[in-house]
């Protein structure tokens, strides 16, 4: 059982680590391979040298990183699209209002803490967390097909492969100043 879940973090992790260098790759024109060595030593070197407190101050940075990128996504994808409900009718007519299918792990989180009652509230915490950046994620889901709703990048030979959508989505609607930077953090810090 340990080693299937030891293969499984493994596995999340270089999943998530992939999804930052797609992004990385698409705003910054750098390549893929590239990304990841860079993006994973960084990772690693603040998590040995850092140990456990450094990991928890960096979840607690990022998270806030995320909200704003999400939020600002979420904002100006909405308004382009004619507003919430325009955006909700697109994508249910495209059947993309289906959610809950994710997991993760919080394991290590629980495990760092002093006591029984520190762990109930890393629990509460991480499934409040977890609730809403999931919300936050799909949301942004729902606005970037509800922007190419007919119009597909992928069939248009724009972009070649459906994990290009979402930086697609961010380089060319939202190309404002400072936008395609916080989904970079977004992405980075989602993945770390």
């Amino acid at each position: 059982m340990f080693l299937l879940s030891m293969i499984s973090s493994f596995l999340m992790k270089g999943i998530a680590l992939y999804s930052q260098t797609i992004a990385l790759a698409a705003v910054l024109n750098i390549k893929t391979i590239t990304g990841t060595i860079i993006l994973g030593t960084i990772c690693t070197i603040y998590s040995a040298f850092g140990g456990m407190k450094a990991v928890i101050w960096t979840d607690a940075f990022q998270f806030t990183v995320m909200v704003i990128g999400l939020v600002s996504l979420l904002a100006v994808g909405v308004a382009q699209n004619g507003g919430i409900i325009e955006t909700l009718y697109t994508a249910s007519k495209g059947g993309r209002l289906e959610m809950f299918d994710s997991h993760q792990s919080n394991l290590q989180r629980i495990c760092s803490v002093k006591s029984l009652k520190y762990a109930k509230r890393v629990i509460s915490y991480n499934i409040f967390g977890i609730t809403f950046m999931y919300f936050l994620i799909f949301s942004v889901g729902v606005v970037a097909y509800s922007t190419f709703a007919g119009c597909d990048p992928m069939a248009l030979g724009i972009i070649k492969k459906k994990e290009q959508i979402i930086p697609y989505f961010v380089m060319d609607k939202l190309n404002y100043i400072g936008l395609p930077g916080i989904f970079v953090g977004t992405i980075i810090g989602a993945s770390m």
